[in-house]
């Protein structure tokens, strides 16, 4: 991925006409531009970080994303029509419960075919096979 950033200290205007940001201390502001318009996003990251180190802060939001997209989609995260606190949460961790093991089965799979992409492992001599 590759795009266009600016990293900028800033100082909130939020409530600026009530005084309410009249003392307020700089915050760091994230502006993403893209195709399809302009993102941007405020952070409280200490002062000497990188434009580089929010970047990647930024688009580590991603991943999570897409996990939680796949478990309302493919799990039935949002099917819940529970009435109760326990009920969703029993149903929000067998929900993540399913979605672990769904990534642990891809990642299993992805390793078998890359040894089998390799061919068999060369044995040592007077070693049995474990096959």
């Amino acid at each position: 991925m590759s795009g266009r950033f600016a990293w900028v200290r800033v100082r909130p205007g939020f409530g600026w006409k009530r005084g309410a940001c009249a003392g307020s201390d700089p915050v760091w502001l994230l502006v993403e531009e893209r195709a399809d318009g302009v993102k941007y996003a405020f952070s409280n990251l200490p002062t000497g970080t990188s434009r580089l180190r929010a970047v990647r802060l930024w688009k580590s939001r991603w991943p999570v994303e897409q996990g939680y997209q796949q478990m309302k989609e493919d799990l039935g995260l949002d099917h819940v029509e529970g009435r109760s606190w326990r009920g969703f949460h029993h149903r929000a961790a067998m929900v993540m419960l399913a979605y672990g093991f769904l990534l642990l089965e891809r990642e299993r799979v992805r390793v078998e075919r890359e040894r089998a992409a390799d061919g068999p492992s060369p044995r040592k001599r007077g070693s049995p096979s474990h096959r």
